[in-house]
């Protein structure tokens, strides 16, 4: 059972927490990998091409938590 699901179904609180921070984590985890990995990706020869990777990095005042 995938993790994210087993914290849902998790009737115990102290093992809900912890499967919660470790899905969250893999989660941060990928998310700066993919974010390298477009940075990697608009790297010219000269530096970064900081339009593109502007497009990569914006986020929307909408998409933030309130």
């Amino acid at each position: 059972m995938r993790i994210r699901a087993r914290a849902r179904q998790s009737t115990d609180d102290d093992e809900k927490e912890f499967l919660t921070s470790l899905w969250k984590n893999a989660l941060d985890i990928c998310s700066l990998a993919s974010i390298i990995t477009a940075f990697e990706d608009c790297k010219d020869t000269g530096g970064y091409d900081l339009g593109t990777v502007h497009s990569f990095t914006y986020v929307p005042h909408t998409a933030l938590p309130k």
